[in-house]
């Protein structure tokens, strides 16, 4: 048996260790965003998040969202939505594509997303956004009609992370009751108000979010989920359910504009 001394070393020892742990796991985490949670079975088997995506009650399309390799050792999280009918600010939607560029441990990098429109006149334009996090900073670079311009953010404010809200991201791990952060929202639609306004600026929205314990309702019964509240003022414009037991996403519903879009995971891992 160790002697006394020895004893309270270890003791000590080992208090420190549980006291880094709980540091790190909890305290260190405090007011910055989770990670990208990436499955490494998602990017060898090529597998497809599906989601239908619904506005103001009615089926607007589904959308696909897969993972996979790209340069310098990061990891593409790459949506495409082609909508059946999908109208926003007097336009109407025709084509959304969008990729979350993320490092292993899953830290943003990087943001691109290109919308299609239809105007009232019935002439198609194409926009293309690629944003990229420079110390905390969102930089983004627009190309409209083939023509690149440096547009800076409508927020100068330091964000560890970008949430485009019409991709929902594969999983969200680490929640806990209570669990607080600062994050841009980007909703793709705000681009197609920013062009008549001459694209001064890329419509980024500064949210605070909130984790609370909540059930999901799905196909007869009740799902133990983490809800993520996006809070900008005083109102909840985006909310996320997170299933507790894997951290998959199963639903983000967007309120904004006056309407309401719901994104419904329907093919499981």
């Amino acid at each position: 048996m160790p002697s006394r001394p020895v004893t309270l070393a270890i003791v000590a020892l080992w208090l420190v260790a549980t006291g880094w742990l709980i540091y790190r796991d909890l305290w260190e985490k405090a007011g910055q965003p989770p990670p990208f949670t990436l499955d490494l079975a998602d990017e060898v088997g090529g597998r497809a998040a599906v989601w239908q995506v619904s506005q103001d009650g009615a089926l607007a399309g589904f959308a696909r969202v897969v993972v996979r390799r790209a340069p310098g050792r990061l990891f593409e999280l790459a949506g495409e939505f082609r909508p059946d009918n999908f109208p926003s600010a007097g336009l109407m939607v025709k084509n959304l594509s969008s990729i979350y560029r993320v490092t292993p441990r899953g830290e943003m990098r990087g943001l691109s997303c290109s919308i299609g429109l239809i105007l009232p006149s019935g002439v198609r334009q194409d926009v293309e956004l690629e944003g990229r996090l420079e110390d905390g900073r969102f930089v983004p670079v627009v190309r409209r009609d083939g023509v690149v311009q440096e547009v800076p953010a409508a927020e100068a404010m330091e964000v560890g992370q970008v949430l485009n809200v019409l991709q929902p991201p594969h999983k969200v791990a680490g929640l806990y009751e209570g669990r607080t952060w600062r994050v841009a929202l980007f909703d793709p639609r705000d681009l197609a108000g920013a062009l008549g306004a001459g694209l001064a600026r890329v419509p980024l929205r500064p949210a605070e979010a909130k984790v609370t314990a909540d059930v999901l309702p799905e196909e007869r019964r009740e799902v133990a989920c983490w809800r993520i509240d996006y809070r900008e003022g005083d109102a909840v414009t985006v909310r996320t359910w997170v299933r507790v037991s894997d951290a998959v996403v199963l639903q983000q519903e967007v309120r904004h504009g006056g309407t309401e879009v719901v994104m419904q995971r329907k093919r499981l891992p």
